[in-house]
């Protein structure tokens, strides 16, 4: 998954078929959360953590040039930066990107909270 802040969306992707995607089509509305999992306190029966709860609406992107966009802004978020260049060469083709389905959360609200250290 992938933020876009500037879109203020998020992007996954998933199978082009099954469950997910027929309720999906069927009820675009969506809620989620991300947690950041920090550590835990010992000695203060406490645990460090960042969460985001999000609420949006999913649209199937069929553009071939978002759909690229999406992609690499997944790849610069979750690969190493060193490998950035070499893992696009090799998933970042014209039939993995007409293949993949890509979905875009567009966010309506978003809040968050943080534990910090006490």
């Amino acid at each position: 998954m992938g933020y876009d802040k500037k879109q203020n969306c998020l992007y996954f992707h998933c199978a082009a078929e099954g469950k997910k995607i027929d309720i999906l089509r069927k009820n675009n509305l969506v809620w989620g959360q991300a947690l950041l999992d920090k550590e835990y306190v010992h000695g203060k029966c406490d645990h460090l953590y960042a969460t985001t709860q999000f609420k949006g609406r999913v649209e199937f992107i069929t553009d071939l040039a978002e759909k690229k966009r999406a992609l690499t802004l997944m790849i610069h978020q979750l690969e190493e930066e060193s490998q950035w260049e070499q893992v696009m060469t090799n998933q970042l083709t014209d039939k993995a990107i007409k293949d993949v389905t890509i979905g875009r959360i567009d966010i309506d609200f978003m809040s968050g909270k943080q534990a910090v250290k006490s």
